[in-house]
């Protein structure tokens, strides 16, 4: 946790920082959080985003599904309407 408000809170991890709307009043800054996200509410974007390498794209007729790992490691996934042909690595 970067910062946190009744009204937002900040989480930073390798590659990004996001700011969410919530009530960020039970958490302090430094404290460790999870950051939860539908892969479904992602989307591929060419500057701004969270930096991952693709490593497994499942084309499955209306949606793509991208796997990805993070510079620290983690695990992401993107499930993505259509055909999308990103390139693993």
């Amino acid at each position: 946790v970067k910062e946190a408000t009744s009204a937002t809170v900040t989480v930073e991890g390798p590659g990004f920082r996001v700011t969410c709307p919530a009530d960020g009043t039970k958490l302090k800054a430094g404290e460790t959080a999870t950051l939860g996200v539908r892969p479904h509410d992602l989307e591929t974007v060419e500057t701004g985003g969270v930096e991952a390498t693709v490593i497994l794209v499942e084309a499955l007729g209306p949606e793509t599904v991208l796997h990805g790992s993070l510079a620290d490691g983690g695990k992401i996934i993107a499930v993505l309407s259509g055909q999308n042909f990103a390139e693993s690595g």
